[in-house]
């Protein structure tokens, strides 16, 4: 990101309630640190930064990071759909590497969508996933 992007990030509190870094200010952890990166949340402030939400969050206090997104932003969450192509792709991804059926199903349809996976899942993401792993 630009010198710009940056500016124009910290130039808005943080959204997330266990952060809430003032204006000017970079995001916190759970603990008060000062987070490695900015928190997802931060650049759906700028609107010319919102297609730049592959940044990853905090380690600490993630889950709750992303719970707040959610929450926060329902209409910006696409649910998909089970369909053929997923279907098709969940024979694709590796028996022996992920072995449950579940795993299996939101690894096929991230895959189908072209979309990165975020999740905490181990079983997930030391697999050799077909997709983008973020988190």
């Amino acid at each position: 990101m630009s010198d710009e992007g940056y500016l124009r990030v910290e130039a808005n509190d943080c959204p997330m309630s266990f952060c809430a870094a003032p204006a000017g200010s970079p995001c916190r952890t759970g603990k008060g640190r000062v987070a490695v990166q900015y928190h997802t949340a931060r650049f759906r402030l700028v609107p010319s930064l919102a297609k730049a939400l592959d940044v990853p969050t905090s380690p600490r206090g993630s889950f709750r990071a992303v719970k707040q997104v959610l929450a926060d932003a329902s209409d910006a969450v696409e649910w998909l759909p089970l369909t053929v192509e997923v279907a098709e792709r969940y024979e694709d991804v590796a028996y022996p590497d992920m072995k449950d059926p579940f795993d299996r199903i939101i690894v096929a349809a991230a895959w189908a969508a072209a979309v990165p996976l975020v999740t905490a899942d181990r079983a997930i993401s030391t697999s050799g996933s077909p997709v983008q792993v973020i988190w």
